[in-house]
């Protein structure tokens, strides 16, 4: 942890400069500069740790060096002749109105990550708790939440990019008052996205086994593992609506529901959910006090889903209205 906190500032520079690459219309180089960290991770972490011996301490080297690769692959964008964001001393000035505005719109992607951490927290200390009181056992419960957790991931990975994709191109075309272009990138990206999950959710739904094996778990843990990944991912092919629609918000500069959607999912909604699963669920339905946190996380999604719509629906009406503003503004110019 020393050593991943110590290379924090060259994390900074590798991811969060790079989100400036892709807004700048060259999301090619954006995506190389992940792959470079990516690629030299994978070898590094090999060399570090295996042929040298370096255990823990050598996966944390081997993570800041792939940084450090791919904080001078993003740096280099910026500082090359004929850069289209040329990075320049008199650019480094601080023009605070500015400076807040982007730390407001920073809100909810934090809140997101801080809502990750505490839930899981949370969540990890339940899983102590209930699965001590389990045959499964709690370094079981542990285990298959691992599974779980790196699954979910791989499964909403393509929502959140398109997100991510989805977000300069609505910002411009908000600030332009192309709101029609606004309204197809949004629904788009919402039906690429759960064009995209469904598939991946099938495998989940009928291959479970298959994701229990890969993660080399003990024989004892696999047909919990297989029952918990379908309870856990039951109704992920809704989350796209979520994740894409509450990035629209931050997108057009709306901070404050932006956070609002954020906070929902990763805390006002999944943690009362998560503390009173245990002891509600096995009452109405068939599964025990530790199956029932694993399936915590698909009330979530509902949940926080169908707010997201709501907002959505309000949002459709008042970009319509705005529609039929400039429609009429356009008449009246034009005669």
């Amino acid at each position: 942890m020393t050593v991943i906190i110590a290379g924090c500032p060259l994390q900074f520079v590798a991811f969060g400069m790079n989100n400036f690459i892709r807004t700048a219309g060259h999301p090619n180089r954006a995506l190389g500069s992940m792959l470079v960290g990516t690629g030299a991770n994978i070898v590094l972490g090999y060399l570090f740790i295996i042929v040298l011996d370096g255990g823990m301490m050598g996966a944390g080297l081997a993570t800041v060096c792939s940084w450090a690769l791919s904080a001078v692959f993003v740096m280099q964008f910026f500082l090359k002749k004929g850069s289209p964001m040329p990075l320049r001393r008199e650019a480094l000035g601080i023009k605070w109105r500015v400076a807040l505005r982007i730390c407001a719109l920073g809100v909810a992607p934090s809140v997101m990550e801080l809502g990750f951490a505490v839930s899981n927290m949370i969540m990890n200390n339940l899983l102590l708790s209930y699965g001590a009181a389990d045959p499964l056992g709690s370094d079981g419960a542990l285990a298959v939440m691992r599974v779980l957790s790196a699954v979910g991931m791989f499964t909403i990975m393509p929502s959140m990019g398109i997100a991510m994709g989805a977000q300069p191109i609505i910002g411009y075309n908000y600030g332009a008052r192309k709101f029609g272009r606004m309204k197809r990138t949004l629904g788009q990206g919402i039906l690429l996205g759960i064009a995209i999950t469904v598939p991946l959710w099938f495998t989940v739904l009928f291959l479970p086994d298959m994701y229990a094996h890969l993660f080399s778990l003990p024989e004892a843990y696999l047909d919990a593992t297989a029952w918990a990944l379908i309870a856990y991912l039951v109704f992920i092919p809704i989350l796209p609506v979520a994740l894409i629609g509450a990035n629209y918000f931050d997108a057009t500069g709306q901070a404050l529901k932006a956070t609002l959607l954020t906070l929902t999912r990763q805390i006002l909604f999944f943690i009362p959910l998560l503390l009173a699963s245990p002891h509600v669920l096995p009452h109405v339905l068939p599964m025990t006090p530790l199956q029932s946190l694993f399936f915590a996380p698909s009330l979530s999604d509902i949940t926080s889903t169908l707010l997201v719509v709501s907002f959505l629906a309000v949002e459709w009406r008042r970009l319509r209205k705005l529609e039929a503003r400039e429609g009429l503004a356009g008449a009246e110019s034009a005669s």
